[in-house]
């Protein structure tokens, strides 16, 4: 069903207009010298200084492809040609014959390895449908220098507050990467995957306490890291003799990537194994230290306490004495492009952005590429020449997808895909096949899951660097490559979608999806795609240590917009929402865990497997063991979309909405709650859907805490009739709420979805859509008197915009006000009986521990003064060790 988006503005103009019309329209003033148009075949030829062409080491060249083809955007063509006259000929020829031959200057060391195991590989639980294959992924553009107005510059600036350079990223990162992976796939980013802005490296050459060594190991004959050393131990079979040790100062506890910088080569261990302690345990990982050239090489993403964190390298490995391990730096994090170091630019500064940021051209040679190896090397260039570099000699089935985004004029809209036309380089073999799989697949789902009118721009070719530099001398070092233009970002409408994680989460597991299409055409096979997560999760507390997990099936469908079926699941466990560890297998729906201590806590989150891979994962819940679970905790703040959008004013591009998920909506929100809830206190948790369709029932707590955040106003709103009914039903039997959001009131009240619920039950009514602070104080006779005034704007949590001005209506009163902006009720508390409410207008979460804590004590005792006589349980937190 389309999401309420108009109706494509038509792409073609019919008739086309005068070619020249339209070049000198985009400010394109060389002189047309011919012209031809058959069928969709559409060929340019003018008069272009040679000079231009090769500006900027090629640069140039791949400019004035990009501005002409962009120029040309109302024509229906198919296929484009951009030629300049040779006064040498007397002919016209493709802007790429003028220029260098772009292969490697000097030779090197090709590494033949067979594919038998995968980079990065864990051991895996279930098959997956892309295990063996590789595929790098550009995400266009990012910081570049800029040799005109001398300074660091987005190579794409700001259009409807889209940045292309940004969003490509946030595309990639967050959802094309996990979905290729989960599906099995070494996936090989030709632009930093790691948003983290901290950096720390460990070499080999630093020794101890960073490094250290037990059992044999050699110096190796070749240039390390940094040009310094390596280490090698001979390979064992069974028990392993020697181990390398780093031990890794982590400067701030969160989630990092971990890379290994290793030198290849033929008598490398396919399968050198790497421990890893990271906060939620041990994670083994077994990487090919054959393949690629000397670069830093991807362990995984996981996440680490502050302190101090050890990976471990053994030498025990499948292949036995005549092999060897290698031991060299590692690297936790990105960090920022701060030093121009081993980097090639005319920059006489570093940009001091994050690299994944950054460039290919810069990051490509951070990974260890030579500049100076390569003729004809910029920033469209490096993007293949990058994954050819990695490629070379591996052996691997690979492929290439680039994801871009498009610009014109603001009226036109649609996808279309690329591959390159054969101009200079034959068009790699099978490139045509990919793209036919992946654009069929892109389109079918916008269309069925977003916009039945999104228009088709079509399947084109054109001679792009970023594509016609796919092909190599070297035929097994070629790869098939297909660039997407998904969206236009200056149109208003689909610019509107690639901020909105639901268009880009549907766009990529839709090249996810056709990806798995193009093996099965090209090798006549039936891949499973992998399932959708599980739905309306619950986590109850049964007493006596157990808890019951439970969820629905994976939910499929009959238009091949979902996932397939699936056959299983994992269950994800943490002690603090934050530390999670390997998961458990299962095949049924539900799960009792037991043997668990009193007042232990456990948050849980589940994903669905199948023979194609694993699903993304549910929200997070969780549950406190006890005997008395007194407290329910809901999660009703579901919301994903362009409104959640962060703000960014950057000093240079201005502002620009970025789409980072973990400061949108991070699914956790009961983490938040559940850690601030006092220990005296078991409780259980439940999604909003469970309840609402009866598999929770809110009469088995005394106290519900309600959680909205910022859930929309749209479709079934806050509250749909479900909920509201269950919520009626709970309080007129004498039980305790607390609900908090920044859009209840003005959802009920101010839009008219339910304003009797809201007056009647809640006791409060909307004056305001928006305080205009993130300020509170309490008042002197509420609940939480005595407190100091605080604010709900946490670091690194989503922004609570527009909490909602209250009051308090028959019988309730302010608890607290907002200070600041328009003043008003920012809570509103309610007792009468054995009905006890607590109305925040804005979310809980998002208040800052440990001010939290003390905010959450003083809302449970006020909510359960009726209920003392009930057995708590009164014992220290006993963290889960796995």
């Amino acid at each position: 069903m389309a999401l309420g988006l108009l109706t494509a503005v038509p792409a073609v103009v019919n008739p086309p207009p005068d070619i020249i019309v339209l070049l000198a329209g985009a400010g394109l003033h060389w002189e047309v010298r011919e012209t031809t148009f058959v069928g969709h075949m559409l060929t340019v030829c003018l008069d272009i200084p040679l000079q231009d062409l090769r500006a900027d080491n090629g640069l140039g060249a791949e400019m004035i492809q990009t501005a002409v083809q962009q120029a040309l955007t109302p024509l229906d063509w198919r296929e484009l040609h951009v030629e300049t006259f040779d006064p040498e000929t007397g002919a016209c020829r493709a802007l790429s014959s003028f220029l260098p031959h772009t292969t490697a200057r000097q030779t090197v060391p090709v590494i033949h390895s067979p594919t038998n195991v995968a980079s990065g590989s864990t051991t895996v639980l279930f098959p997956r449908g892309l295990a063996g294959k590789t595929i790098y992924l550009s995400a266009g553009h990012g910081w570049l220098w800029s040799y005109a107005s001398k300074d660091w510059r987005v190579q794409r600036g700001v259009t409807e507050t889209v940045i292309e350079d940004h969003n490509n990223a946030e595309a990639v990162g967050q959802y094309l990467i996990p979905y290729l992976e989960n599906a099995g796939a070494t996936v090989i980013p030709v632009r930093e995957r790691d948003w983290n802005t901290a950096r720390v490296i460990v070499d080999n050459d630093q020794g101890a306490p960073g490094y250290v060594e037990t059992g044999a190991w050699a110096t190796g004959g070749a240039a390390g890291y940094a040009d310094g050393t390596y280490r090698f131990a001979a390979t064992v079979l069974g028990a392993p003799t020697s181990a390398a040790i780093w031990r890794i100062a982590v400067p701030r506890s969160g989630i990092y990537a971990l890379y290994a910088w290793v030198y290849p080569g033929a008598n490398r261990a396919p399968d050198a194994h790497y421990a890893i302690s990271h906060a939620g345990g041990t994670a083994h990982m077994y990487l090919d230290q054959r393949l690629r050239r000397p670069t830093w090489r991807y362990l995984g993403t996981f996440p680490f306490y502050a302190g101090t964190a050890t990976v471990t390298l053994d030498n025990a490995s499948a292949v036995g004495g005549g092999a060897v391990v290698i031991a060299d730096a590692l690297r936790l994090g990105s960090g920022s492009f701060d030093s121009l170091s081993g980097i090639v630019t005319d920059a006489p500064y570093p940009p001091q952005r994050p690299w994944w940021e950054t460039a290919t051209f810069y990051y490509s040679q951070w990974m260890g590429l030579n500049y100076d190896d390569w003729e004809n090397f910029n920033d469209v260039t490096a993007r293949p020449i990058f994954a050819r570099w990695n490629h070379a000699g591996s052996g691997e089935d690979a492929l290439f997808i680039s994801w871009h985004t498009n610009g014109y004029d603001g009226m036109v809209r649609g996808t279309e895909s690329y591959v390159h036309n054969g101009d200079t380089y034959p068009r790699t073999p099978g490139s045509l096949l990919l793209q036919t799989a992946v654009h069929d697949e892109l389109l079918h789902d916008i269309w069925v899951g977003w916009d039945a009118g999104w228009t088709d721009r079509g399947k084109r070719q054109a001679d792009l660097g970023e594509l016609r530099l796919l092909w190599d001398d070297t035929p097994a070092t070629q790869m098939p490559g297909v660039l997407l233009e998904v969206a236009f970002h200056d149109n208003p409408i689909e610019a509107q979608a690639l901020k909105d994680p639901r268009f880009v989460q549907l766009a990529a597991r839709a090249v996810y999806q056709g990806v798995v299409r193009y093996f099965e055409l090209r090798d006549g096979v039936d891949l499973l795609t992998a399932p959708e997560p599980p739905t309306h999760l619950r986590v109850q507390n049964l007493g006596g240590g157990a808890l019951h997990i439970a969820w629905q099936p994976s939910p499929t469908d009959a238009v091949g917009l979902r996932g397939e079926a699936a056959t299983g699941y994992h269950i994800y466990t943490s002690p603090d929402g934050f530390a999670w560890g390997a998961p458990l297998a299962v095949t049924g729906t539900a799960y009792t865990l037991t043997g668990l201590s009193p007042g232990q806590m456990l948050f849980v989150r589940v994903t669905a497997t199948n023979a194609g891979g694993e699903s993304l994962p549910t929200e997070v819940l969780g549950a406190r063991v006890g005997n008395h679970p007194t407290l329910l905790i809901v999660n009703g703040f579901d919301r994903l979309d362009a409104a959640g959008a962060v703000i960014e004013n950057d000093p240079v591009e201005g502002v620009n909405a970025r789409m980072w998920l973990r400061r949108m909506n991070p699914q956790n929100a009961v983490v938040a709650h559940g850690l601030s809830v006092p220990a005296i206190y078991a409780w259980s948790s439940a999604s909003n859907e469970a309840v609402a369709d009866g598999l929770v029932s809110l009469q088995d707590a005394l106290i519900v805490d309600w959680i909205l955040g910022e859930e929309g106003t749209l479709e079934d709103g806050t509250l749909n009739v479900a909920e509201r009914a269950a919520l009626t039903t709970y309080l007129n039997s004498g039980r305790a709420l607390l609900i908090s959001g920044t859009n209840l009131a003005w959802d009920l009240d101010a839009l008219g979805r339910a304003p009797a619920f809201l007056r009647e039950m809640l006791h409060t009514a909307c004056v305001a859509d928006d305080a205009e602070t993130y300020a509170v104080r309490p008042t002197i006779t509420g609940t939480f008197a005595g407190l100091p005034a605080f604010t709900f704007n946490a670091p690194e949590e989503y922004a609570a915009d527009a909490p909602d001005v209250l009051t308090p209506l028959s019988g309730a009163t302010t608890a607290l006000e907002y200070a600041g902006g328009t003043g008003g009720a920012a809570a509103v508390q309610f007792a009468s009986g054995q009905q006890r409410l607590l109305v925040l207008g804005f979310p809980l979460e998002v208040v800052p521990r440990p001010t939290r804590d003390g905010v959450m004590a003083r809302a449970l005792d006020f909510l359960d003064v009726l209920h003392v006589g009930i057995e708590r349980i009164f014992l220290p937190l006993i963290v889960r060790q796995d």
